[in-house]
């Protein structure tokens, strides 16, 4: 049996990251649809600036040194506007 280096580890982790960021990204598709009735351009501009954040999420994680554990509860996910 073979242990994991820091860096499979951390991969592993950004899989992870990935896979939640995505669920949340399909869960929030019909925010940014064209008919979706949104009360106001701002609201609207909200969610595309959440899923923005969303995406570069992984990204983030990896430029701000943010050391990843199994459970990714250091990783501070963007609040979806009210």
């Amino acid at each position: 049996m073979s242990t994991l280096s820091e860096e499979q580890i951390k991969e592993l982790c950004l899989g992870n990251l990935r896979i939640i960021r995505n669920i949340i990204l399909k869960s929030s598709d019909k925010f940014v649809t064209i008919d979706y009735p949104h009360a106001s351009e701002e609201k609207k501009q909200e969610w595309f600036a959440y899923r923005k954040a969303l995406r570069d999420l992984p990204t983030s994680v990896v430029e701000q040194n943010i050391v990843l554990d199994a459970d990714l509860t250091n990783v501070v996910f963007p609040i979806p506007p009210s």
